[in-house]
């Protein structure tokens, strides 16, 4: 019976891995376009609804070079953001996703916090945060989930940073950061790329729900200059596809988010069998790939090479048994990615 749960098991996940599902829409909170407002267009009765863009804000073209289609900030802290009270009670689950372009190097930017309080003494705080934090070698994202207790002996904190290694954010070009909580699983994404950890108890502290949100150069006064744009945040975590799905997107979408703006970007991504034991057969419609990365859960890059076309068998042999993901760099310059399991 225990080797039947776990052949079912498995091949739930293979099957998610060949169709799972990619909603965007669904349990869709809020998503900012930035087109030169704070609105929120997500057409959610509960989400946090629209923010207050602060004087200092600059409007620039956005990743398709739409001008004023996206914010740009500056290190005047107390300006340069797009805040605003929200209505969030969730903290266990939950996904933010924010569209980012370095221009210059920070030595520290609070790029998005989202916090709650209480006003009783000791007062009780919860805040999830993502930063740009400046280093020799080039930017690292870090994001966490603290609770604690102001004056008192509570206090919790899960956090997680992006590969220095794999990550070139000092290229002036758009990038997407996705924070995504499932219990006590979070991950962090930079493009499609993922790190892992196992999750602390999300508000320990017994903080009040989420009140106040803000994007942009919050909190620090070194962030030089940088842009933000469409961002998205679920009251639950998205998987890995419908991460590549929002970083896939080809066309800019200025009303609210549909599947029909969906389907327009997708493509054809199949992977067998799933799990594997010696060879992974990658199938591909409408692109072709030129290289594949292969990521092991902790997000550590375990092997790479070349892809030629539209289908390719890749040796998975010398790869330990667990969970990896699968990124194909395609001709069109999309990241397309899967996850597969090696028994």
């Amino acid at each position: 019976m225990k080797n039947l749960s776990l052949f079912a098991f498995l091949l739930c996940f293979s099957m998610q891995g060949l169709y799972a599902q990619v909603d965007l829409a669904d349990s869709l909170q809020a998503y900012y376009p930035c087109n030169n407002s704070g609105t929120d267009y997500s057409g959610s009765a509960t989400g946090p609804f629209n923010l207050i863009v602060g004087t200092g804000l600059r409007t620039t073209t956005d990743r398709f070079g739409n001008a004023d289609a996206a914010f740009e900030y500056t290190n005047n802290v107390n300006s340069s953001t797009l805040e605003g009270g929200i209505n969030i009670s969730y903290s266990d689950h939950y996904s933010i996703a924010i569209w980012v372009r370095q221009d210059s190097t920070p030595l520290n930017t609070n790029l998005f916090k989202m916090v709650g309080g209480s006003t009783t003494s000791p007062a009780h705080f919860q805040q999830i945060e993502i930063n740009l934090d400046g280093k020799v070698q080039g930017i690292e994202v870090d994001a966490s989930q603290e609770s604690f207790m102001q004056g008192g002996n509570c206090a919790n904190s899960s956090s997680l940073s992006s590969d220095l290694n794999t990550m070139g954010l000092q290229d002036g070009e758009w990038h997407l950061l996705t924070l995504s909580r499932a219990s006590d699983t979070m991950r962090l994404y930079v493009d499609t790329q993922m790190v892992e950890i196992s999750a602390n108890p999300a508000n320990p502290c017994s903080a009040n729900p989420f009140i106040e949100m803000f994007i942009g150069s919050t909190g620090f006064g070194d962030a030089t200059v940088a842009s933000f744009d469409d961002i998205m945040i679920y009251d639950r975590a998205i998987n890995p596809q419908e991460v590549a799905a929002i970083y896939n997107l080809t066309a800019t979408y200025n009303g609210t988010l549909s599947n029909a703006v969906l389907a327009t970007s997708q493509t054809n991504f199949r992977i067998f069998p799933n799990p594997t034991q010696t060879n992974l057969t990658v199938t591909l419609e409408e692109v072709e790939a030129e290289q594949y990365r292969i990521y092991n859960a902790l997000g550590q890059l375990v092997a790479q090479g070349q892809f030629v076309g539209q289908q390719q068998e890749i040796n998975t042999t010398s790869l330990n048994a667990g969970f990896y993901q699968l990124v194909l760099q395609t001709n069109k310059g999309q990241q397309l990615s899967q996850q597969f399991v090696k028994q």
